[in-house]
């Protein structure tokens, strides 16, 4: 006897539960799951899939109404734009999390302006186009918190080719 685990799905594919199942062979030998602790209503089947992300709030990745998506063996979202709006607005980002996702966002800046401090001295072995493409850089990264929509999502700038200028003649 083995076990496993599965999702069940409703006629339409929508997402119902996941559930431990448990693989038994029938008199005919062939394997078969038996859910445990779930009873299997008409219509509803077994998909062998990890459940879904669903959303635990509001711009938080998943889904509000998954689908077995049978062609892609896929969860697709099943809700329309508008049932999602109505959704993320009924479930604000709870306050701790948008700030713990900031302090990350503002982490991660900060290291890309310390990999890049090297390049605004004025010694620096690049030569001045560059030095102005990374400091435009320094900016946009400084920049990012009053991005729109800030932490999430955030428009990381690309980072700017530097060229090693030629040695001054001694």
């Amino acid at each position: 006897m083995a076990y496993k685990h599965c999702c069940v799905i409703d006629s339409e594919g929508a997402y119902i539960e996941f559930v431990l199942v448990k693989l038994e062979v029938d008199g005919e030998g062939q394997e078969i799951a038996v859910p445990q602790y779930y009873t299997m209503r008409e219509g509803e089947r077994l998909v062998e899939a990890a459940p879904p992300a669903m959303r635990p709030y509001a711009g938080a990745g998943g889904f509000i109404h998954p689908k077995w998506d049978m062609d892609t063996s896929a969860w697709v979202e099943a809700a329309l734009e508008e049932e999602i709006s109505a959704w993320e607005a009924d479930h604000p980002v709870p306050t701790a999390c948008l700030e713990e996702q900031a302090s990350q966002v503002r982490a991660k800046r900060d290291a890309l302006l310390a990999a890049t401090d090297w390049t605004q001295v004025l010694d620096a072995p690049i030569d001045e186009p560059a030095r102005e493409a990374m400091r435009a850089y320094r900016q946009v990264l400084r920049d990012i918190p009053q991005q729109e929509g800030f932490p999430d999502p955030v428009a990381w700038p690309d980072l700017p080719e530097t060229a090693k200028a030629a040695p001054e003649p001694a």
